[in-house]
């Protein structure tokens, strides 16, 4: 009798210390609500992730909580925002290079590929990533 409970005291441990984490999450920040119809996130036409949650702070900032797939996680780094165009959630890059970040970083989000353009433009002569930096720990104090 006694083995029996061990062996069922040892089955429920192992089980306990089997499971799998809930899904790295990343957060996307926009200055307003963004216009999206579609829930999933794309990196140049292709799906690379999924938004999971929306929340809205006091001052009308929005985060998205996004889950990127593993084998895509490499595409971000500092340099990394997002932008909406058509419905959908883009990943681009304000440069060719950046450190990874870990998961649960925030990114900036722009509510239009333009936004984002003018962004670049304000920002050319400067260190664009580091503007998108700040901006984003701005909004995200906020929230």
């Amino acid at each position: 009798m006694r083995q029996w409970i061990l062996v069922a005291v040892l089955l429920i441990v192992m089980t306990g210390c089997a499971r799998q984490q809930g899904p790295e999450t990343y957060g996307v920040i926009f200055d307003g609500t963004p216009s999206l119809f579609d829930r999933q996130v794309y990196h140049m036409g292709e799906r690379i992730g999924d938004i999971i949650e929306s929340r809205t702070g006091a001052n009308l900032a929005v985060k998205l909580d996004v889950v990127i797939d593993p084998d895509r996680r490499a595409l971000l780094t500092e340099s990394s925002v997002f932008f909406v165009s058509a419905g959908r959630l883009n990943l681009a890059s304000l440069s060719a290079t950046g450190a990874p970040l870990a998961p649960g970083a925030n990114f900036l989000g722009f509510g239009s590929k333009i936004s984002l353009a003018l962004f670049k433009v304000r920002n050319l002569l400067g260190q664009p990533s580091a503007a998108a930096r700040a901006k984003t720990m701005s909004l995200a104090a906020a929230l």
